[in-house]
């Protein structure tokens, strides 16, 4: 099964950005993702097996993200992802303010990441809304804070109409 680590927002949060990006015209994106679908990646580990995944949910187990806390990402930008001169995806995208930046590293520090061989050489964090082949555009946006209070082990399904994701194991960004 193919793996990923990312934090997914809310329904709540999800709610609110669809209403803020509706308000800003943003509603007609071609083949859009499914709304619960919508996550900041901090690692793709690929295409792992049911035992590597077992000991990796252990090794995870043992990583402490309750220090870190809450994330509120604030985006900055909507268009096309990784740019505009190739687009893959329309795209809302952020800095890696200092508590995302502390999450992506403390994600890497566990083994089972570090194996994985999968580390970007930087981090840029956006949240995926639809897939394009086409998106040039690159408008500013001022959609607020996303929060995001957990941390989530991801299986990656690829469908004909795309991914879909189901949440193996979430750990809580804040101490119980």
């Amino acid at each position: 099964m193919r793996l990923f680590i990312g934090l997914f927002p809310s329904d709540e949060e999800r709610q609110r950005l669809m209403a803020t990006l509706n308000q800003a015209g943003i509603e007609d994106l071609p083949a859009y993702h499914d709304p619960k679908d919508w996550h900041v990646t901090l690692a793709f580990l690929g295409q792992v097996s049911e035992e590597t995944l077992q000991a990796g949910i252990k090794i995870l187990n043992n990583c402490d993200f309750g220090n870190i806390g809450a994330i509120n990402w604030v985006p900055k930008s909507f268009g096309g992802f990784p740019n505009s001169l190739n687009p893959k995806v329309w795209a809302i995208e952020g800095p890696a303010e200092p508590s995302l930046q502390a999450l992506f590293e403390a994600i890497w520090q566990c083994d089972f990441v570090r194996q994985s061989g999968h580390k970007p050489a930087e981090f840029r964090p956006h949240m995926s809304l639809s897939r394009s082949r086409n998106p040039k555009v690159i408008l500013p946006i001022d959609i607020g804070p996303v929060r995001f209070d957990e941390v989530c082990l991801v299986s990656s399904d690829l469908e004909g109409s795309g991914p879909r994701y189901r949440i193996i194991k979430a750990w809580p960004l804040e101490a119980c």
